[in-house]
């Protein structure tokens, strides 16, 4: 078992028991309102379990490709890897924001990617500031469920 992936275990098998398939290191193709996607999904950054060789592995590029990466650190190493939206969280948008500061506290290498929709290129990338916390803690930082338009 990997560092910190034991707590992850009661979620993968409550999950399993709902019928909800987690992309771990693999994708899938998902038709959505007359359009054909991938959905591909790695495995923690943290924990050492993101695998971006198995879960491309045959993926087929001629249709558009959406990323499932828990933390937004693992953009530029999927960088050289075919998608146009990475979708993450993690960062519980720092917990803590100061105006002019930002979220020094966010648990990530790159700070400047603790929040919101950033285009990357061609490509984007959209932090989620979620719902969860980290001991109870949120300051000038409000939960969110957010809604995305593709087109």
């Amino acid at each position: 078992m990997k560092i910190g992936a034991a707590h992850s275990l009661p979620v993968q098998r409550m999950l399993k028991k709902a019928g909800i398939h987690l992309l771990h290191n693999e994708h899938t193709l998902v038709d959505l309102a007359e359009q054909t996607i991938n959905v591909v999904g790695v495995g923690d950054l943290w924990n050492r379990e993101c695998c971006p060789d198995q879960a491309f592995a045959g993926l087929e590029e001629q249709y558009p490709t959406i990323l499932l990466s828990h933390n937004p650190d693992t953009k530029t190493e999927l960088a050289t890897y075919p998608w146009q939206l990475m979708l993450s969280g993690h960062t519980h948008g720092g917990q803590v924001y100061l105006p002019g500061l930002g979220a020094p506290l966010a648990p990530v290498k790159d700070k400047k990617y603790v929040r919101g929709l950033h285009r990357l290129g061609d490509r984007w990338l959209h932090i989620s500031k979620g719902v969860g916390n980290l001991n109870g803690l949120r300051f000038n930082c409000r939960p969110e469920v957010s809604l995305l338009e593709i087109s």
